[in-house]
């Protein structure tokens, strides 16, 4: 992603290469869905949450699904886009000593 490409070009490209998560931020941005949005929307979102000590998840904890609150295609009517711990980052345990079912 452009963001990915940001952040190694200003780390020098040392360092591990990072995946923010798109999910993350079409939940909870607001700065767009998959129809669209403003270029400088999702940098001002990310400095917005960076201000408060907060930060955007990796992709590895909330995957793309291609899918946004508005989104009617496929099996999105049936996605919670909304901005909650489950849809940021996400921990998905197989078995019940590790939480069973996905928690945020």
């Amino acid at each position: 992603s452009a963001l990915a490409d940001r952040v190694k070009i200003a780390r020098g490209a040392q360092g591990v290469d990072i995946n923010p998560s798109v999910q993350h931020m079409l939940n909870c941005g607001g700065v767009g869905s998959c129809y669209g949005g403003s270029v400088d929307g999702p940098y001002q979102w990310l400095k917005e949450i960076s201000d408060k000590g907060d930060g955007i998840s990796y992709e590895s904890a909330q995957p793309y699904l291609a899918c946004s609150s508005d989104s009617k295609e496929g099996f999105c009517p049936h996605v919670d886009s909304t901005c909650k711990a489950l849809n940021v980052a996400r921990t998905c345990g197989g078995f019940s000593q590790e939480g069973g079912p996905c928690t945020g």
